[in-house]
């Protein structure tokens, strides 16, 4: 049972840290999108209207996945998040050999529940990241990170 449940979290834990870099990846590459949009001549003004609305869900899903700084740096309650929860358990069982407490097979039921329409909704992020960049090339856009230029020779 303790190998079992070591192994369920050590899965969890590798989608949930992948999920946290690949977060940190979305915000560089928006980053470079909102300065490309503001820099392409034909990019309507829809367009930063756009990338913001994008910033805007990367945020809520970064407060989902790590918890939110600004109600911290408060000193308010914060529920745990996902991330902090994963990482309790891994902190407080790994490296045991006795049986899981029911505190951390609770946070593992917790973080599994909240993580699958997380990711979910990362997928839903990263396509519509993906098909605004593809928009952007096609406006002749700056190149950003995250896209492969288009090119024809002339």
């Amino acid at each position: 049972a303790t190998l079992a449940f070591g192994r369920k979290t050590q899965r969890l834990q590798r989608a949930v840290l992948g999920s946290d870099a690949f977060l940190a990846e979305l915000q560089d590459r928006l980053a470079h999108l909102t300065k490309a949009v503001d820099e392409a001549p034909s990019a309507p003004p829809e367009a930063a209207h756009e990338v913001r609305r994008l910033e805007g869900r990367l945020q809520a899903l970064a407060v989902r996945l790590r918890g939110d700084e600004t109600v911290r740096r408060r000193n308010e309650p914060d529920p745990p998040s996902i991330l902090e929860r994963v990482q309790q358990v891994v902190g407080g069982h790994f490296g045991t050999t006795s049986r899981p407490t029911g505190t951390h097979e609770e946070a593992v039921r917790a973080a599994s529940a909240a993580f699958a329409p997380f990711l979910s909704d990362l997928r839903r992020l990263a396509a519509d990241v993906s098909a605004f960049e593809t928009r952007m090339e096609g406006l002749g856009a700056p190149w950003t990170p995250g896209r492969v230029p288009d090119w024809k020779e002339e």
